[in-house]
């Protein structure tokens, strides 16, 4: 089942195929393996990745795919153990960290560029799921220091 999952992460990684095809995170990768090849997580996957800075809402997500909320949200659970909503907000704070720690964008333009809105918004869910908030995240990197390896 995973099998094509397997295929595309070792073509991405020895740069084997086009950068539009190139998953851009452990998250997505991740969801992804769990998703088995579902073609319908898969579509959603990739629209949820399209729509960070500004995300969709959940069923504005399913219409766009053709299918119910309800329908979207049991597939999601069935498959990757958690809905759609956790999985688009994984991927935004998987993008949050990624350009603290690799760009030096100022704390409200790292939450407008995810979908957070403001900063405090960003805080608050970045806390509640790696236990750090941005600005520590931001210091440790720019400072040299390990950060945690929670992404």
């Amino acid at each position: 089942d995973q099998g094509q999952v397997f295929v595309d992460a070792l073509s991405s990684y020895l740069g084997l195929c086009p950068a539009s095809t190139q998953p851009v995170s452990k998250a997505l990768l991740e969801l992804r393996r769990r998703a088995a090849g579902d073609v319908l997580i898969d579509k959603s996957l990739g629209l949820m990745c399209s729509n960070l800075e500004e995300p969709l809402q959940i069923c504005d997500l399913a219409s766009e795919l053709g299918v119910s909320t309800r329908k979207l949200q049991r597939r999601f659970q069935d498959k990757t153990g958690s809905g759609p909503l956790n999985a688009y907000r994984q991927l935004r704070l998987e993008r949050a960290r990624q350009l603290l720690e690799h760009s030096s964008l100022p704390l409200p333009e790292v939450a407008a560029a995810t979908g957070f809105g403001t900063q405090l918004n960003l805080a608050y869910w970045f806390k509640r799921e790696h236990g750090e908030t941005p600005k520590t995240i931001r210091r440790m990197t720019f400072q040299g220091g390990m950060v945690s390896a929670t992404a």
